[in-house]
This record gives C-alpha cells, structure tokens and sequence, in this order.
C-alpha cells in the first residue's frame, strides 16, 4: 500500500475519528485510530489561531521522520511534523528537550497505538495510547522510579500489562486485540 506524504501528522489529518467511540457499547469502550513511530529530532514553535475563538497560541510541533497508519483503514502516511493528543504528545516533548540540552544530534525514537475513549471532557471523548516498546532514553527516569517503587515493602504486585494490537500483515491495518478498560485521566 502507498505511503502518504502530508504536512502534519495529527489524529485527523490521518482520517481518523475519535468521536467514533460515542457509538460505541461501554462505558469502557475505545475506538481505534492510528499507530504512529517515528524518530522525533527537533522542535517547532508554531502559531496557530483557534477556528472558534480566533485566539492565537503557540504550539510545539516535533520535527523528525514519522510514520502513521490508520488503525481502521490500514492508510499510511508520513511527514516530517507531528502532533499527539496532550498528554502524549508531552511524553516525547521532556526527554528530548532533556536530551536536546546534553547532545544538539539526540533523537527519541518511540511508538504509541492511539484510541479514542469516553470521557467526562465537554466533547465526550478522549485519547488514551499504548506505548509500543521503549526508547532507554526516554524511559530510563521513570523505569528506575519503578524499580524503586516496586521494591518498596509491603507494595503490591501490579497485573502485567495488556496485550499490544498486533497488525495484519494481509491487510496492512492494525487490529484491535485491546480489551482492558482504559486508565483515566
């Protein structure tokens, strides 16, 4: 299948509807939108005006080699700029920010399945992602703060983590194999 090349990558610009997730059953429900990777090498200060309130703001915009494929489609894309839903997008912000300051070549490589989910928020929906494998250098603060925490006395062990999707090689899509209730935010 084709790949793509747009200006940005974002949920919509890939096609993808997280409202999708209203129609669904379950209060638990999530409704599957993108994978994205990429190597995330800079940042962008953009400004952007808000279609409703005309109020200008500034955004971070990661620069880098991305990829996404939409998880219901199976379309690919690609582009050199890219946004995730707040909260993730801030994932990769810090550690290459962090790593950007030590070493000006530093890269973050990283991978997150992205899935629309109920929310109390004024639209009624959310985003919640599943990070795919982990880049040392952007886990390595928090893996450690694990450790520790799990070594603390008396802590209880945690459940493993939930299956990853796994993609369909015949269709070029992700499917969806995720079933646990989504963490709230």
């Amino acid at each position: 299948m084709a790949t793509n090349v747009i200006s940005k990558i974002t949920v919509r610009d890939v096609g993808a509807n997280a409202a999708a997730v209203l129609a669904m059953p379950g209060d638990d429900a999530r409704a599957p939108l993108m994978r994205v990777y990429g190597i995330a090498r800079g940042i962008k200060l953009v400004t952007s005006k808000d279609r409703l309130t005309g109020t200008e703001t500034i955004h971070k915009a990661l620069m880098g080699d991305f990829r996404a494929v939409n998880m219901t489609s199976g379309m690919r894309y690609a582009s050199g700029l890219l946004y995730l839903p707040a909260g993730v997008h801030e994932l990769l912000l810090g550690p290459l920010e962090k790593a950007k300051a030590d070493n000006e070549s530093a890269e973050v490589q990283f991978g997150f399945d992205v899935f629309g989910r109920k929310s109390s928020s004024p639209a009624g929906y959310g985003y919640v992602a599943v990070m795919l494998g982990e880049d040392p250098k952007a886990v390595d603060a928090m893996t450690e703060l694990e450790t520790k925490l799990a070594a603390t006395p008396g802590a209880p062990e945690l459940p493993p983590p939930p299956e990853a999707p796994k993609a369909d090689p015949a269709q070029g899509a992700i499917e969806n194999k995720t079933k646990e209730k989504a963490p709230a935010s």
